[in-house]
């Protein structure tokens, strides 16, 4: 499941996931951009 939050809640909305017992980690952010959707995986 993905869970879309804006950037300055998603420390809270992890804090809160954690807390009920889910696995949960950022996975990336949303950008305005030209042409077709693009999903682009990067490491850290």
């Amino acid at each position: 499941m993905v869970l879309c939050v804006p950037a300055e809640q998603a420390d809270r909305a992890l804090d809160r996931l954690k807390e009920l017992g889910e696995d949960a980690w950022r996975l990336g952010h949303i950008e305005a951009g030209e042409g077709a959707a693009q999903v682009r995986f990067t490491e850290r």
